[in-house]
């Protein structure tokens, strides 16, 4: 703690000797009613050491200024209580006195004037040594709002208060204690949190390369079945007149049709639908083969048919 700190924690004690009992316990309620909404609603982590040591610095004060005060009621309790009971005795000396001095020898259980005298005096003395201290001692609970008209019930609050300070002490003490265990558990929170945080985003991007490379997949699939679809048109326009070729691009246009609706309708199909356009692919390709058959055996039937018709013109020559 540094000197500054230090300083400013003997002047409040110092002011706190002289406050009133009604600002002590509220300072009381105060600090105990803080600690029970921070035991509520903030973690200890949260706050800082300088003002959990503060803190208890403060309650500890509190406490041994009741403390204190509870000692100078007792003490005032017992002078008074001495008072009464010198008063009862100069009363029996008295009367021992009167005893004595209206009896023969002037005598009385053996004790004479002259000595019931000096006992009387003594116990005057006694008494005026008693009440000065309990004015003194009424004059400083006086100043310090501590009634003396009932003495009872100015202890009894007095002790009430005691014990909250006192309560309020062994929190600030605890948590002191537990404060570096608070600070540790609350960064293992903090970093177990920022760990999930950044696995989470780590899953994330994962999931979205994934996705955009599927998408790429998909994306190049569709060009190459937009190259096949072009190449087939081309084909079948050189073939329209037989039947193979346009029942081939028929079939090719229903399934690419179902192709697209079933991607629209179920974007998590991608890795079937590759293998759905994989396998035309396999079967474009077989009806390419068929395709380049076709037109050879009909190359050839035109060529047949054109030495044909070149020998009848011959012959008819």
């Amino acid at each position: 703690m540094s000197k500054t700190v230090d300083v400013d924690l003997r002047l409040r004690a110092k002011n706190l000797s002289k406050s009133a009992l009604k600002d002590i316990t509220d300072d009381v309620e105060r600090l105990s009613q803080s600690q029970a909404e921070q035991a509520k609603s903030a973690d200890l982590a949260a706050r800082s050491m300088r003002d959990l040591v503060t803190e208890q610095q403060r309650a500890g004060a509190l406490a041994r200024e009741l403390s204190n005060r509870r000692g100078l009621l007792q003490r005032y309790i017992d002078e008074r209580k001495a008072i009464k009971q010198i008063s009862e005795d100069i009363q029996n000396l008295t009367a021992l006195r009167r005893r004595a001095a209206a009896s023969s020898d002037q005598q009385v259980d053996g004790r004479g004037l002259k000595e019931l005298d000096k006992d009387i005096r003594a116990a005057e003395r006694r008494l005026t040594s008693f009440t000065a201290k309990a004015d003194k001692t009424k004059s400083r609970l006086d100043a310090v709002g501590v009634s003396t008209a009932n003495v009872g019930a100015s202890m009894a609050k007095i002790t009430s208060n005691l014990g909250k300070a006192t309560q309020a002490y062994d929190a600030a003490a605890t948590n002191v204690a537990g404060y570096g265990a608070a600070v540790q558990r609350s960064n293992e929170i903090q970093a177990e949190a920022t760990r999930r945080t950044q696995e989470e985003a780590a899953a994330r991007a994962r999931l979205a390369a994934q996705n955009k490379e599927g998408v790429a997949r998909v994306g190049n699939r569709n060009a190459e079945l937009t190259a096949l679809r072009q190449d087939i048109e081309a084909r079948s326009a050189q073939a329209r007149a037989t039947d193979v070729a346009a029942e081939a691009q028929r079939r090719l246009r229903a399934e690419e049709e179902k192709t697209a609706q079933a991607t629209r309708l179920n974007s998590q199909a991608v890795r079937e639908a590759v293998q759905t356009l994989e396998a035309r692919r396999q079967r474009q390709a077989a009806l390419e083969d068929a395709f380049g058959r076709q037109l050879t055996m009909q190359e050839r039937e035109q060529r047949a048919q054109a030495e044909s018709n070149g020998r009848r013109q011959r012959l008819s020559r």
